[in-house]
């Protein structure tokens, strides 16, 4: 084996299609606290063969994310020190959840979502307010999306005013923070739940057309 895949989807695990083997993935790790929609805390990691094969070979491996030391506790149950019993409780019961929903059910509920806002943002535009989707078509993702704003228009204010109202959207990262706001569309999140915050959402942004105004 050469180059080691290697992916991180922290946002994308359990909210989009990720096949670990038929894609010949060689490491995946992810968070709970996004797509799994559990509370923050817990990481989650699979390793194919051949990988932990590798970090056995390498006396110099580490200790703080020991792949070995990982699988040789998995045999018996058990992590290599202490782990968050409580979060691991939740996921227990947050897979049997998944699970009952079925896994390309949520898939399909995840981009019914993420369209639902693409949609919405056309929709937008048509009544003359110039929003737009940061990701060009096909680099995508259905749990997420960065929403841009048109010039004179702050989305710190935005997200203000829509805590305000008892919703919480962040804005853009460094940069990005006075451009854009983000609505994640992910975890347990339901069609019902978004068509709520968009329509939060225009009304607090037909207040700042007319204030600017």
């Amino acid at each position: 084996h050469g180059a080691v895949v290697l992916v991180d989807t922290v946002s994308s695990m359990a909210g989009a299609r990720f096949e670990t083997d038929a894609w010949n993935i060689d490491f995946v790790v992810t968070g709970a606290q996004k797509a799994l929609a559990l509370p923050p805390g817990l990481g989650f990691a699979v390793a194919q063969e051949h990988i932990l094969e590798r970090a056995r070979s390498n006396p110099r491996r580490g200790y703080y994310f020991d792949a070995v030391s990982f699988e040789k506790n998995l045999e018996k149950s058990q992590a290599p020190n202490t782990p968050a019993i409580s979060l691991m409780y939740a996921a227990a019961v947050q897979m049997e959840s998944i699970l009952e929903e079925g896994i390309e059910a949520r898939w399909a509920r995840h981009q019914a979502m993420a369209d639902r806002t693409y949609a919405w943002i056309d929709a937008m535009r048509g009544d003359g307010l110039e929003l737009g989707i940061l990701a060009p078509v096909g680099y995508r993702s259905p749990t997420v999306t960065c929403v841009t704003l048109p010039a004179g228009m702050d989305a710190t204010d935005l997200c203000a005013s829509l805590r305000a109202h008892g919703w919480v959207v962040a804005p853009g990262y460094g940069k990005t923070r006075h451009d854009m706001f983000r609505i994640g569309h992910m975890g347990d999140h339901t069609i019902d739940e978004l068509n709520a915050l968009l329509q939060m959402v225009e009304e607090v942004l037909k207040e700042m057309v007319v204030h600017s105004g």
